[in-house]
This record gives structure tokens, C-alpha cells and sequence, in this order.
């Protein structure tokens, strides 16, 4: 059975109220999305994740001691190599890069099996299938991994 209309695909625009193929204002020509950032409740299992299951690359690893949290920045790299080791020239680097994933730790959450950030009422990735380190989907209401 055929769902499309005669003549018109899914994405086109008349069948997405809102969509722009062509950007019409001048000054975000060139734009992109740099980064997302999602609150992870355990680094060791949204890092497994995001590098072997989706194949992304640890770009930069920020550290707030005082604050007790860490700031892990993830993202398609063609060339792993090209990250340069000098914590300066990575922040160059990332700042360049297109799509990347801002993953916050705080620190102490990963042994918490209530953490929900600072959000009392969450209601974001609640029924969200996750990736366990058991190399299994689950279906469990948590940040990242």
C-alpha cells in the first residue's frame, strides 16, 4: 500500500509546515551546529557508547575539580591523528569541528541509581532505549549510558 500522496515525498516541503531548504537570512550563512550537550549519569558506560557502538571519537576531556565535574567532547573524526596533544590546540581544533556531543559528568552521580541531573521533574529522555556495557539495549530512564 502506497502512503504517499501522488507527486510528493515525505520531506518535501509542502508536507513539513516550518522547513526551509534554502536559509533566508544572510548572517547565519555558513552557520553550523558545533555541539549538544547531554548530562551522563556514568562516564564509563556513555563513553563505551559513543565511541564503540556509534564510533565516535574522544575529542577533548575538561576537568572542573572545584565543581566536582568533567566535560566529555565527542565527535566524527577523519583523521584521530589531526588532535593535536597541547590542550590548546584541541580547543582549536573542537571549536571547528561540525556536530559534536558535550557530554557533563558530575561526579558521584554514576553511583546513584536516582540521579536525574537537576531536574526534579525530568522529562526528557525518560522511555529512552540505552546501551548497557552488557552490550544489550534497556529500556530505563537515565542520562547517556
Amino acid at each position: 500500500m502506497d502512503m504517499e500522496p501522488k507527486g510528493e515525498i515525505a520531506e518535501s516541503i509542502a508536507r513539513n509546515p516550518g522547513y526551509c531548504d534554502t536559509p533566508d537570512i544572510d548572517y547565519t550563512k555558513g552557520y553550523s551546529l558545533q555541539q549538544t550537550m547531554y548530562r551522563i549519569r556514568d562516564p564509563k558506560e556513555s563513553l563505551y557508547f559513543y565511541s564503540s557502538v556509534l564510533g565516535m571519537t574522544l575529542i577533548k576531556r575538561v576537568d572542573f575539580p572545584m565543581a566536582e565535574f568533567s566535560m566529555y567532547y565527542m565527535g566524527y573524526v577523519k583523521d584521530p591523528a589531526a588532535i593535536l596533544l597541547d590542550p590548546m590546540e584541541r580547543t582549536a581544533y573542537l571549536s571547528n569541528c561540525h556536530a559534536t556531543l558535550e557530554l557533563a559528568h558530575n561526579w558521584g552521580s554514576e553511583h546513584d541509581p536516582d540521579y536525574t541531573g537537576y531536574h526534579q521533574d525530568f522529562k526528557g529522555f525518560d522511555e529512552d532505549f540505552t546501551w548497557s556495557t552488557t552490550g544489550k539495549w534497556n529500556k530505563k530512564g537515565c542520562f547517556g549510558g
